[in-house]
């Protein structure tokens, strides 16, 4: 829907989604749709909303990397490019 420019239906629909995610705890899925919600703020104009989703995308995303267990399934999850655009993103 971005790349439509239908901003206002990426966020109903990613809020939905949220929704949804937060209903199961389904972290994986969460910290993904944190992410792009903040996308879409910074888009609308709403610098402290995408900060502060931004920042929740990446407590998630150290939640479950403190979660894995194996070192090599966390630096694999840590390494991932999706991963690594949440915790560089500014």
């Amino acid at each position: 829907m971005l790349a439509l420019d239908r901003v206002d239906e990426a966020w109903e629909t990613l809020s939905n989604a949220r929704d949804i995610a937060e209903r199961y705890g389904s972290k994986r899925s969460l910290w993904q749709i944190y992410f792009e919600m903040s996308r879409v703020a910074s888009l609308e104009g709403r610098p402290d909303q995408s900060q502060q989703l931004l920042e929740q995308s990446r407590e998630l995303i150290d939640y479950i990397a403190d979660h894995c267990g194996n070192p090599e399934i966390r630096e694999a999850f840590l390494n991932t490019p999706r991963v690594q655009k949440a915790l560089t993103a500014e």
